[in-house]
């Protein structure tokens, strides 16, 4: 509620500036949906004016869409690290090579 006065109050030549540094900052920052709802309010009351230039635009929509495949990739390889030991047969990699240096050790014991 407060954010849409903020936003209505803005002068249009402050818009686009506006809009490109909630872009900056919304790939870098861990605050992603304060950044959201400013983009998402700006272009909702100013967006139907035309003041906002294609560029703004483009930019704000490539940061927004880079922002949910990076979640999604994520998501998906924090699944695969998940599903890493039942690929395995239930051992993990490191497991198997501790198994193998044990198993090399002791054939040299038998050979001695």
């Amino acid at each position: 509620m407060e954010l849409e006065l903020i936003v209505r109050s803005l002068p249009d030549a402050y818009v686009e500036r506006t809009l490109q540094f909630t872009t900056k900052f919304l790939n870098t920052s861990h605050h992603i949906e304060f950044y959201v709802n400013w983009s998402n309010s700006i272009l909702t009351f100013h967006g139907p004016k035309n003041i906002l230039s294609q560029q703004s635009l483009t930019q704000v929509i490539l940061a927004m869409s880079n922002e949910v495949v990076d979640e999604r990739n994520a998501e998906e390889s924090d699944d695969e690290n998940l599903l890493q030991p039942v690929k395995n047969g239930g051992v993990d990699s490191e497991d198997e090579e501790m198994a193998e240096a044990s198993a090399d050790t002791d054939d040299t014991d038998d050979d001695e």
